[in-house]
C-alpha cells in the first residue's frame, strides 16, 4: 500500500506500532490517529511524505508527544496539523 486517495482513520486499535503502513507515502485526504491505548510507536509512517488534508494525532496515552511533533513537522500537510492528549512525559 503506497497511496490512499481518501482519508485514513486509525482509532481504537490494539496495536503498539504502525509498521504495517511502512510503505505508505501519500494520503489524499485527512489523517486521524486517536484513541489508541497501546500505540507507542508511529515510526512505521516514516515514509509518509504528503497528507493533502489535515492531520490529527490525539489521545494516544503511550505515544510520545515529541515523536508526534517530529512526525508532523517532517510531513507535508496541506491542512491543519494538531496533537493533543499524547504522552508528554517521555
Amino acid at each position: 500500500l503506497h497511496t490512499i486517495d481518501g482519508d485514513l482513520t486509525i482509532n481504537w486499535i490494539d496495536a503498539t506500532d504502525l509498521d504495517e503502513l511502512s510503505s505508505l507515502s501519500y494520503i489524499g485526504g485527512d489523517l486521524t490517529i486517536s484513541g489508541n491505548d497501546w500505540l507507542n510507536d508511529i515510526s512505521g509512517l516514516a515514509n509518509l511524505t504528503s497528507v493533502l488534508g489535515s492531520a490529527s494525532v490525539r489521545h494516544n496515552p503511550l505515544l510520545c508527544a515529541s515523536s508526534v511533533s517530529s512526525f508532523l513537522a517532517n510531513t507535508s500537510i496541506t491542512g491543519s496539523a494538531t496533537q493533543q492528549g499524547n504522552d508528554d512525559g517521555c
